[in-house]
């Protein structure tokens, strides 16, 4: 999988190369067998974004009508649409997706001890949540919600298993803003 990361905000860091590792491994781990999953694709392109409150709210606005932050949203751009435009090297068959992640960082900084996680580990939660839904995952229902809860712990404790999420992920020296008393 060809992974693309862009981080443009300055309150946490962020490892382009653990990004695309963790990414990595969740993308792998959900080969048909290992989850089930059968929207899982061997070639694919993925852009990642780590981006502001304030970017995420106009990002939020434009594609959802909704004039609030999130934490993470996912566009799907398909797949390849005929198997003439296909690279003649890979196997046919419209094998490859693309799409793009968005996560707030401002978000995992202000929420990670509200769901008991360490800011790093909370963005990690919200690329791997995205990368579900880019995978055919939803959570509109509350048992779908579960499931992918389930599956979003699942992924995460495989795919940043020997990592360091805060030194990946964490806050910048400048940590997060804090209003005065």
């Amino acid at each position: 999988m060809r992974i693309e990361v862009r981080n443009a905000q300055r309150r946490m860091r962020v490892s382009s190369r653990d990004v695309r590792n963790l990414l990595q491994r969740a993308h792998d781990e959900m080969r048909p067998g290992a989850a089930g999953h059968p929207t899982y694709r061997d070639r694919a392109e993925l852009a990642v974004g780590i981006v502001s409150s304030r970017a995420m709210r106009r990002l939020n606005l434009a594609h959802t009508g909704r004039d609030d932050v999130t934490d993470v949203l996912a566009f799907d751009y398909g797949v390849e649409s005929t198997p003439e435009e296909a690279d003649p090297e890979e196997p046919p068959g419209g094998t490859g997706w693309s799409g793009e992640i968005v996560v707030c960082a401002d978000r995992a900084l202000e929420r990670a001890c509200e769901f008991g996680n360490t800011p790093g580990r909370e963005l990690a939660v919200y690329l791997v949540h995205g990368l579900l839904h880019l995978l055919g995952m939803d959570d509109h229902d509350p048992a779908d919600r579960e499931r992918m809860r389930r599956e979003e712990s699942r992924l995460l404790d495989i795919a940043a298993r020997g990592m360091d999420l805060e030194a990946a992920f964490g806050a910048t020296s400048a940590g997060p803003k804090r209003s005065a008393p």
